[in-house]
């Protein structure tokens, strides 16, 4: 068979897979969730359109050419124009907007590769375009990635709707974000539990969410979960591109082609994939498998009992301890479905490091001398800007990775630089002006954001606790074993090429010069890819190191290390699941039996962590074989059925009602969205976090007066203070007093102050107020202040749930 021929019968295989996928879908989601599957998977290849010329420039090096990154880069580069428009009040957040902007930004995509084929055309005696010919050659690759991306997009939504819900842990702050941001009219928006004040936290993974169910227009009940699958996925494909071109880039440096050189890519990607998506760490093989493996051996009876959320609060927890701690990692947060933070930027980070890949290789690759002199116009390309770019995206999504993936930018650059340049200070100020051009571009992007934001904390302290050794083990003892492994072998080699070096050269040079000239023999003696892991790893041993020495000041002074240590080790857990996929596939291949053993061990173990996921997922999602068991992927689905005490606080266990469950609720809301305008200020009971309080909110969009209350506390608390900000005092007091106090004069004050328009009275303001017998004093003179418009009871409870619509004098 004919080269043509055989990749047209693969194409051809392709496209039924496609059509087959289709079809599943049709079968197991139905045709509501179908269609918005489809129209959110269109939106996401137009974004590949979007994106794809910033692409070929940054990626024209690597083997698939970076297709996977131009999604990711198509979907910011118009969500950042409407993102501008926007918050300088030039353009309102309508559906009819994002979608004009993001027709226009695959029309100019498209507009410049049709440009650069009619220059090339016409002049055929000059070299074709990069991005044209990158197309012409690698058509088919493109659309078998394509179809992969689709059928496992479609796998993975059949996952979430057993559990769609937005009903836990911190899914009503999230889709309250969204919901908030779909209502309104500018950015930022409207704080949905503190009315007339914007919200203060990083939301712009959360606005992307919105911004990309706009253009697709989907709406955000079901955008919310498209958006986790959507990163999900993305996150499989990143990583494993990452990988993937770092081991060819190696065997084609090393001029290897065996049968290592065609498998250890695979390979190695798909481990770096399932490590950043469905891994566990050193604790769930310890606590799960070892420890009960050896309490029956030893007859020890123990009283506790493995949870997979326990590998993400070890230190501090087990045994208690006043240092507690959080370490999470992705697969944990895939799995609980918060579109958090941390999980948003997930994507933006892993396009970050491989656009610092792709640098490395085409600095190092300019030439085999060492330059003579600086020319500050080196330091102007397209990598500084497009770094600048995503890390001032960084600062508004998960400001926590603004701070790390500069520095991750600055070391990337000195030894580049320190590789390319005769003299240090030539490589120093090349490195100077490349951050410059980094910081500058990341604080353009973020103005809009930076300008109406209050910062939450920036005071750092000494580290009051310690992680003891067994416990740091534990839980990094895995990769740390990995890459010391690595790291070994890699200077042993190193110092085996040099030992033949003129000794009296040596004796002659100072010891900072033997120093740095060892640093610089080693750096420049590694191959690209080498180069880039160990960069890579040093960054990711920085992160674990450094919240044992300091931390940043938040409100969670009984866990002061908490949060500190959960963004710095986050990301140190994405870095080691790069280096996994490639250091211990390196050992094996080694003509060593001590590094092939070891790498083999490491490997054998570091597999095992995969198994996370198995018990997590059956107790999360259900029983995945049986399709009648799927539900939807509308978020919001649950508010037919949910019980409201399964979310309340622990005081209130010996109080609810659990028949109770969310339907008059739902009444109420459905009556608001139909009868108020979404900006009208409602008045909930002030709520606690982590339970169904304020859902009224958080479903209508309606801004209350104060809502979640420890949420509200961290992110208004201004200089890094700990005291309960004043202002959410006074709130809570004004709350309290409305509710119970029956002085209609001082409430009609109070409802003037705060400009609210509507009252809530349902079954959690009554369980709050008198948790006893579900009784509001001074009822009569609550309702009036104004007319009841709404009344249910649903749920046939001694007090129905109502509206008060407040009357104006």
């Amino acid at each position: 068979m004919k080269l043509k021929e055989k990749k047209l019968f693969i194409n051809i295989l392709f496209f039924d897979v496609f059509l087959i996928a289709i079809f599943f879908a049709n079968q197991v989601l139905g045709t509501t969730d179908l269609g918005q599957l489809f129209k959110w998977y269109l939106m996401l290849l137009g974004a590949t359109i979007i994106g794809y010329p910033v692409m070929s420039l940054l990626f024209h090096k690597f083997y698939d050419k970076g297709y996977i990154f131009s999604k990711i880069l198509g979907i910011l580069f118009p969500s950042i124009i409407v993102f501008f428009l926007c918050n300088f009040k030039l353009a309102k957040f309508t559906v009819t907007n994002c979608a004009i902007v993001y027709a226009l930004c695959i029309g100019i995509s498209i507009g410049y590769l049709l440009y650069k084929y009619i220059k090339t055309r016409k002049n055929k005696d000059s070299k074709e375009d990069e991005a044209i010919g990158i197309l012409k050659n690698n058509l088919s690759m493109f659309f078998r990635i394509e179809v992969i991306f689709f059928v496992l997009l479609v796998l993975f939504a059949y996952v979430k709707g057993f559990n769609p819900s937005v009903s836990d842990i911190e899914k009503f702050m999230d889709y309250g974000f969204m919901n908030s941001m779909a209502h309104s009219d500018y950015l930022p928006s409207r704080d949905m539990w503190l009315s007339g004040e914007p919200i203060n936290y990083y939301y712009y993974g959360h606005y992307i969410a919105t911004y990309l169910s706009k253009a697709a227009h989907v709406s955000v009940d079901y955008g919310y979960n498209l958006m986790l699958i959507s990163l999900f996925v993305l996150t499989i494909f990143a990583s494993y591109s990452i990988i993937n071109n770092l081991f060819k880039f190696y065997f084609v440096s090393r001029k290897i082609d065996n049968k290592a050189a065609k498998i250890f890519p695979v390979a190695g990607g798909v481990l770096a994939a399932l490590s950043n998506t469905i891994a566990g760490n050193g604790h769930f093989l310890i606590y799960r498998y070892i420890v009960p493996f050896i309490n029956d051996l030893t007859g020890h009876e123990s009283s506790y009992i493995y949870g997979f959320p326990d590998s993400t609060r070890y230190i501090g927890d087990n045994p208690p301890t006043p240092d507690k701690t959080i370490h999470e990692f992705p697969s944990y947060s895939f799995l609980v479905g918060d579109l958090h933070a941390h999980l948003s930027d997930i994507i933006y980070v892993l396009v970050t490091i491989a656009i610092l890949l792709s640098y490395i290789i085409s600095a190092r690759r300019k030439g085999t001398s060492k330059k003579k002199e600086y020319n500050v116009i080196e330091s102007l390309n397209i990598y500084s800007i497009i770094l600048g770019f995503l890390i001032g995206i960084m600062k508004m999504t998960n400001y926590w990775d603004y701070p790390i993936y500069l520095v991750v930018a600055l070391i990337t650059f000195f030894f580049v630089n320190v590789q390319s340049y005769q003299k240090f200070k030539d490589a120093f100020w090349c490195t100077i002006i490349q951050m410059l051009i980094v910081f500058t571009m990341a604080n353009l992007i973020s103005l809009p954001f930076v300008l109406s934001f209050i910062q939450i904390s920036s005071k750092i302290k000494l580290a009051p606790y310690h992680t003891k050794f067994y416990q740091f083990m534990v839980l990094w003892g895995i990769p740390l074993v990995t890459v010391t492994l690595y790291m070994v072998s890699s200077i042993l080699d190193f110092i085996k090429e040099k030992r033949d070096k003129d000794k009296k050269e040596k004796e002659k040079q100072k010891w900072y010069q033997k120093v740095w000239n060892a640093f610089y023999g080693y750096i420049s003696n590694l191959t690209d890819a080498d180069l880039f892991i160990v960069i890579i790893t040093i960054c990711a041993i920085g992160l674990l190191i450094a919240p044992e020495i300091v931390y940043v000041v938040d409100i969670y002074d009984t866990a002061p290390r908490a949060n500190t240590m959960f963004k710095l080790t986050y990301n140190s857990y994405i870095m080691f699941s790069l280096c996994f996929g490639y250091m211990l596939l390196r050992l094996i291949a080694r003509k060593n039996k001590v590094y092939e053993v070891s790498g083999l061990i490491c490997l054998i173990v570091f597999m095992a962590t995969f198994l996370y996921v198995v018990e997590p997922v059956k107790s999360w999602f259900g029983d995945l074989t049986n399709p009648e068991e799927y539900e939807t992927l509308d978020g919001t689905d649950f508010l037919n059925s949910y019980i409201i005490g399964n979310y309340m606080d622990e005081d209130m266990a010996g109080y609810v009602d659990y028949n109770v469950n969310m339907q008059d609720d739902l009444a109420m809301i459905n009556w608001l969205k139909e009868n108020a305008n979404s900006e009208d200020v409602i008045l909930e009971y002030k709520g606690s976090d982590f339970t169904f309080d304020n859902r009224i909110s958080v479903f209508t969009s309606m801004p209350t007066v104060l809502g979640w209350v420890g949420h509200e506390w961290l992110w208004r608390s201004v200089n890094s203070s700990m005291e309960f900000p004043q202002e959410l005092q006074d709130r809570a007091d004004d709350i309290d007093y409305i509710y119970t106090s029956g002085d209609i004069e001082y409430n009609k004050y109070l409802m003037d102050n705060y400009d609210i328009k509507y009252i809530i009275v349902g079954y959690n303001e009554r369980l709050h107020i008198s948790k006893e017998d579900l009784v509001i004093p001074n009822e009569e003179q609550l309702k009036a202040l104004g007319e009841v418009v709404f009344e249910t009871n649903i749920n046939e409870l001694p007090y129905p749930s109502y509206i008060i619509k407040v009357k104006r004098d």
